[in-house]
């Protein structure tokens, strides 16, 4: 008779809170360590008073193909126990450690039904993923423990999100492009399964105009001042402007990104020969050599005030910091902290030679009026100035910029201009697209072709 498992089973009990605490506890024994492949090892220590790594005789271990499974387990089981926070990079590994060794074993062991894959999930191995708000391929499974063990919370700071109609904005008015990162508004107060005593505040991105203190977009003075030009170009007529999204890693740009990805970060928990390569493959890479030959190292104390000097700066390290070498040598998870400030109806945002639009809008002020975010009640933690306007709502689902200004997309595929450059030239310049009776129906045929 053929010899099978229950999936289900096997699961529970290797989630169960009361195994993997002991389990824990047995692993983490001094007197139990990790071998290779034999059963023994050469214990190591460091010798606090020269700093010196020595050996000791040789003695029971755990064979890695044992060991590392267990601890993961243990490590994992916690967190879905809530005895430990989420950590992903450890539950990426699990789930690359267990099959493995189970199949192994239960081959061995004749437990496995025939014709089973060696470490098959569940019907076949897993494809990775190609997350917007990532540089590198994640598990399938990642977003869904990110979601679980983050909260963020909406203050009463913000008006409620209003589904609107292309049909509600007027037909002599234009519409105006607000470009801008996918950060979420609101309190960040539990974070990949921790509570936090002192919530993180998140300031947007795409729900900055609903702010009951704010305009409707904050940005650097050269921005706002176009912006600002752009809106009295109208001569009294109505402007819309509607949030852009950018890229899913443009948010870090933004000093949210820095609040979560270096929060509790102590290079000293790191080997010193990894962060001193890091620190010099940083100054020497040559997409951005202007930007990064001053920087001082992640474990100067003036680390902070290198990077308040400018967003691009921030954008620099943690495109470089968001790397799987880096990652698994412990530092910062950059993919983690982008998801949890980026607004969930942008986050899976398709990223490429199109953006997507429309999804809020606000009325600006006919003045193009501008004001320091300082000077706000509810002022901005990146940006220093604000385009006054108020929020009207945002229609059903994002848009295609191609659709939503036909016009500006029009002309640059008759000037034959390359689409690779498309985003950075929309970024820069600001558009006004008649929100005209040929607009209009352009949007809504969209609208109700997606439904």
């Amino acid at each position: 008779m053929k010899r099978g498992y229950d999936r289900r089973v096997v699961a529970e009990a290797l989630m169960s809170p009361s195994l993997p605490r002991s389990l824990a506890n047995t692993l983490s024994d001094p007197a139990l360590d990790r071998a290779t492949i034999l059963p023994v090892g050469r214990r190591t220590f460091t010798d606090p008073g020269d700093d010196i790594t020595e050996e000791r005789s040789l003695e029971f271990a755990l064979p890695g193909l044992l060991y590392d499974p267990l601890m993961g387990a243990a490590r994992v089981s916690d967190m879905f126990a809530g005895a430990a926070p989420i950590d992903p990079n450890a539950v990426t590994q699990f789930m690359i450690d267990a099959p493995l060794t189970a199949g192994l074993f239960a081959g061995a062991s004749g437990i496995v039904p025939e014709g089973a894959v060696l470490g098959a999930f569940s019907g076949g191995r897993k494809l990775l993923y190609d997350a917007p708000y990532s540089n590198y391929k994640i598990d399938p499974d990642l977003p869904e423990l990110l979601k679980r063990g983050t909260t963020v919370k909406q203050t009463s700071d913000y008006v409620p999100t209003k589904t609107i109609s292309p049909e509600d904005l007027a037909s002599d008015g234009y519409l105006l492009n607000l470009v801008g990162d996918r950060t979420d508004v609101g309190s960040i107060t539990r974070l990949l399964g921790e509570d936090l005593d002192v919530p993180i505040s998140l300031q947007g991105g795409m729900g900055y105009m609903r702010g009951k203190g704010t305009g409707a977009w904050a940005s650097d003075p050269n921005v706002i001042r176009s912006l600002g030009k752009k809106v009295q170009s109208a001569e009294g007529q109505p402007v819309y402007g509607t949030y852009n999204a950018m890229s899913g890693t443009s948010s870090d740009f933004a000093n949210m990104t820095r609040d979560v990805a270096l929060r509790n970060f102590d290079p000293k928990d790191l080997r010193k020969k990894d962060v001193k390569d890091f620190d010099q493959r940083f100054k020497k890479q040559k997409e951005s050599e202007a930007l990064t030959k001053d920087f001082p190292g992640l474990d100067s104390p003036e680390l902070n005030s290198w990077l308040d000097k400018s967003g691009t700066r921030r954008a620099a390290l943690f495109k470089f910091m968001d790397k799987a070498e880096w990652r698994d040598k412990g530092f910062p998870n950059i993919t983690q902290a982008r998801y949890a400030i980026q607004d969930p109806l942008l986050r899976d945002l398709p990223a490429g030679v199109e953006q997507y639009a429309g999804q809020s809008i606000a009325r600006m002020d006919a003045a193009g009026t501008q004001r320091p975010t300082s000077e706000l009640s509810m002022p901005h933690g990146t940006y220093s100035v604000d385009l006054a306007g108020d929020y009207l709502g945002g229609l059903e689902r994002a848009v295609p910029r191609s659709v939503l200004f036909p016009e500006w997309y029009n002309l640059r595929r008759q000037s034959n201009s390359p689409m690779a450059s498309d985003n950075r030239a929309f970024q820069m310049t600001p558009v006004l697209q008649p929100t005209n009776d040929e607009w209009l129906s352009g949007v809504m045929r969209y609208l109700e072709s997606s439904r």
